[in-house]
């Protein structure tokens, strides 16, 4: 009796260490770790490194490859799928926008009445609306197209635009986004330049504004420059973002 008693007792001890490793061995089998290969081709690899880094379980890894363009990602097998949903999404060829620039001059031309008062009705209905609200808070009376441009941009490229023979603009798009059912237009960097010529004939550029910043599709941007302290006239730079 007590020998039965004992087994029955290891029997029990047994069960439940088997019991107590069945979660483990379960998991192994319906959700082992593995090691995937991901291609990544239009972002930059760090990014999407880091992009995936905080989806991972402590016993993941991943591990760079610049020169094939791989990230080498072990995980659990349910964490790898969700690693290949968010790079499916991520890893995009580079998106195009259309971005419209009018440059135009501000004068105050009050003192000279031979001149027209303003010269708004040449631009368009947005623009117009700018400069009317510009009469509002400056003190410029008059308004002079200097030159326009649409130009089709891109994600990480830099793009220069003539918009006419004595100003040129260039920009660099970082990035292009969907957000709230429009496009936003992240600008690294966007300048505006007068272009001249030394006594050679050579092409100068002198910088009259200098920005970055953020645009969303169907937003008018206005830029301002004036020429100096006191000047009696300033340069303004509209510009409008469309989705390609």
């Amino acid at each position: 009796m007590i020998r039965l008693r004992a087994g029955i007792a290891i029997c029990a001890a047994v069960f439940g260490l088997v019991f107590a490793v069945a979660p483990v061995a379960a998991q192994e089998l319906t959700d082992p770790i593995r090691a995937r290969t991901f291609r990544v081709e239009f972002k930059p690899l760090t990014d999407a490194a880091e992009l995936i880094g905080p989806l991972l379980t402590d016993e993941g890894s991943v591990m760079m490859r610049p020169r094939q363009g791989i990230l080498i990602v072990e995980d659990r097998t349910s964490v790898l799928l969700r690693v290949g949903q968010v790079l499916e999404s991520f890893d995009l060829p580079p998106r195009s926008v259309k971005i419209t620039f009018v440059l135009f001059m501000g004068r105050d031309i009050r003192e000279n009445a031979s001149r027209p008062a303003s010269t708004a009705s040449v631009f368009s209905e947005q623009v117009n609306a700018v400069i009317e609200a510009l009469g509002d808070v400056t003190k410029w009376t008059s308004y002079e197209p200097l030159g326009s441009r649409s130009v089709q941009g891109q994600e990480g490229s830099r793009t220069v635009a003539d918009l006419s023979s004595d100003y040129r603009v260039l920009f660099e798009i970082d990035t292009v986004t969907r957000r709230a059912g429009k496009e936003v237009v992240k600008f690294d960097r966007i300048v505006l330049q007068r272009v001249g010529r030394d006594k050679d004939g050579n092409e100068t550029l002198e910088d009259l504004y200098a920005t970055a910043g953020t645009l969303k599709t169907g937003m008018l941007h206005v830029a301002g420059a004036a020429s100096g302290p006191g000047a009696d006239r300033a340069i303004f730079l509209t510009m409008q973002v469309e989705a390609e």
